[in-house]
């Protein structure tokens, strides 16, 4: 071989070497950038989900909650309406009983 065409088949060399070392450079800065996204977009994505778990126990926390308290309005209401169904029965009783009276001629304060 020639001594010329070792000095280019090395320059040549050189050459390739330097540009794959340029372009590995690229593509390891391009990787990089690619990974810096990709990893933004992954805490992004675990921090919506962990938004979204704490959203849905809050919901379900505040409907446990309204439901203890419809469940104790609903407990309420059926004692008063036991109350009101009691003093409605005195009073037709007690009024019955005075017109009944009343037609017999009888006067009783009651």
């Amino acid at each position: 071989m020639p001594e010329g065409d070792f000095r280019l088949g090395a320059e040549f060399n050189a050459a390739v070497t330097e540009a794959s070392t340029d372009t590995a450079a690229f593509v390891v800065a391009d990787l990089s950038k690619k990974l810096a996204q990709a990893s933004h977009i992954l805490m992004q994505k675990t921090k919506a989900d962990a938004d979204l778990r704490v959203k849905s126990a809050t919901e379900k926390l505040s409907l446990s909650e309204r439901l203890r308290r419809a469940e104790a309005e609903v407990l309420a209401l059926r004692d008063e309406n036991a109350q009101l169904k009691g003093k409605c029965c005195d009073f037709f009783i007690c009024h019955f009983a005075k017109l009944l009276l009343l037609r017999l001629d009888v006067w009783v304060d009651i």
